[in-house]
């Protein structure tokens, strides 16, 4: 009895899949822009976003929140090179240069101005 009670759950648990992705759901755990299809997790270069570039012996640049080197791949894009600011990227649409975003800095003038 305890195992046709197992299978019953496992057989539910499992049709919920197949009912769910013929419903038109999709999973909310998945990146934005993301499917399954062959060659169809490529992102368009607007939503590449490069937030850290460490340099040195083994330089990475965290693009998309994620860890990457030169020559390794990220969305359908390869890494190509790193500079201070910048990393240049090449995918389907093309050669991509990213930038960092600039730091604001504010003067103490600027500030005791503001506060006024």
């Amino acid at each position: 009895m305890r195992n046709l009670t197992l299978l019953a759950l496992i057989t539910c648990y499992l049709a919920s899949f197949s009912i769910a992705e013929e419903a038109g759901l999709s999973d909310p755990t998945r990146p934005n822009g993301f499917s399954e299809k062959p060659g169809g997790n490529e992102i368009s270069s607007e939503k590449l976003s490069l937030t850290l570039i460490r340099l040195g012996p083994e330089p990475v640049a965290v693009i998309n929140g994620k860890t990457v080197a030169p020559g390794e791949s990220i969305a359908g894009y390869r890494l190509l090179s790193l500079q201070t600011t910048s990393a240049a990227l090449t995918g389907f649409n093309g050669r991509v240069v990213l930038h960092l975003a600039p730091t604001i800095r504010k003067s103490s003038s600027t500030i005791s101005s503001q506060n006024r």
